[in-house]
């Protein structure tokens, strides 16, 4: 036993003694790049990552330290602290090159690069165009949202600015409009950075279909770019947008319009209501949610205490600590008995059950357990999983 015991031990020093890095002399001490300075802090992971297939199989080996959801069929992946993009067969489009990548969307996607400068690359393999060390945002209405120094200004997509750094906040442009900010006043700008709306606004917010919540003055307005027209509905909160109707809080009630100021519904003693996606509305009250369709008109009598938006004509809807899901009529698909749950994505939902993972479909019945630690949504008919098992 005591042979034993020493000679785990002796395999002991010698593993930390080889994980110790020597420390380094004056004479080593020379300059080194920015790729090698961020390789040599990196370390690969034991544990990989793959993608599971919609039958609960792992369709793309585990051989990336880290990786991402797959977006418009491709997918940014790790290997050895280098990032590059696969397909969904697994094979490369770009291989691991950068020290950052982000997910693709509208065939664009952006990548650090291993000199400190960042690109937009698209779905094809090529370079859109090469921008500096200043962060940027994925671009938006042919414009691309920079940060500098806690400052923000706009370039189009051939790298040329256009809306100089005078802000301290921004948000991309939509439909040829971005809210911007200097020292919490906001306003609305176009794409040569000139005021829409002046400076001068508490607050906005984009509530969709090219609507803004103007706030100021403790009460909202809603304003209509490029119309550049303001709402009749005279309210101190709305919701946002929802297929041509807002919720909108008047004279302390909350109320249903349509987008032309006519009154839908009335919702007595709510203290709140938002858009739930499918032309549905929660609409809060001081003990649950209850869920209202289009015309105002409860679909129950059941109070949730949190439901979710819709998706794919189901919501997360909880009672009590278990969670369940409700169809569009406010029925229940799948009986509240989860603690945890997502939405669905590509007709499968993740929850937690007594036995790990669990992908349940539209019916509610359970498609597939998984015994992996971390398995994702699906996308691309793929969901990215940690091969670490509970058990």
């Amino acid at each position: 036993m005591k042979v034993y015991a020493y000679t785990l031990i002796a395999l002991l020093l010698i593993s930390c003694k080889a994980d110790v890095s020597p420390e380094r002399g004056p004479s080593e001490d020379k300059e080194v790049s920015m790729e090698e300075a961020y390789l040599r802090d990196y370390k690969t992971s034991r544990i990989k990552w793959g993608y599971l297939s919609t039958d609960g199989e792992v369709a793309l080996s585990g051989k990336w330290d880290d990786c991402n959801d797959f977006s418009e069929g491709l997918a940014a992946v790790n290997v050895q602290g280098k990032w590059g993009y696969i397909r969904t067969d697994g094979s490369y489009l770009y291989e691991p090159q950068y020290r950052a990548a982000w997910s693709m969307q509208d065939g664009m996607a952006r990548v650090l690069q291993m000199d400190g400068n960042y690109a937009i690359v698209d779905a094809a393999g090529g370079v859109i165009v090469q921008l500096g060390t200043d962060m940027p945002a994925h671009p938006s209405d042919d414009m691309i949202r920079m940060t500098h120094d806690g400052t923000t200004y706009y370039v189009d997509m051939q790298g040329n600015r256009q809306v100089q750094a005078n802000y301290s906040t921004g948000t991309d442009f939509q439909e040829g409009a971005a809210i911007v900010s200097r020292q919490s006043i906001y306003g609305l700008i176009d794409k040569q950075g000139e005021e829409i709306l002046p400076i001068t606004y508490d607050r906005i917010r984009y509530a969709g279909s090219g609507y803004y919540r103007l706030y100021k003055n403790k009460a909202e307005q809603l304003y209509h770019h490029p119309s550049g027209k303001m709402s009749t509905i005279g309210a101190q909160r709305f919701s946002n947008v929802q297929d041509g109707q807002i919720a909108a809080r008047t004279d302390g009630v909350w109320e249903l319009y349509t987008l032309a100021g006519d009154k839908v519904a009335s919702w007595p003693e709510a203290l709140d209501a938002r858009a739930a996606g499918a032309g549905r509305w929660h609409v809060q009250f001081p003990r649950g949610v209850r869920l209202a369709d289009s015309s105002g008109k409860y679909l129950s009598d059941q109070l949730y205490t949190m439901i979710n938006p819709y998706s794919e004509g189901l919501a997360g809807a909880a009672v009590g600590e278990d969670w369940g899901y409700v169809d569009l009529d406010g029925q229940w698909r799948v009986r509240p008995q989860y603690p945890i749950l997502w939405d669905y994505s590509e007709g499968l939902a993740r929850a937690i059950g007594p036995q790990g993972i669990q992908y349940i479909d539209p019916r509610g019945a359970v498609r597939f357990r998984t015994q992996y630690f971390e398995a994702r949504d699906f996308h691309d008919g793929l969901a990215r999983v940690e091969l670490r098992k509970f058990f």
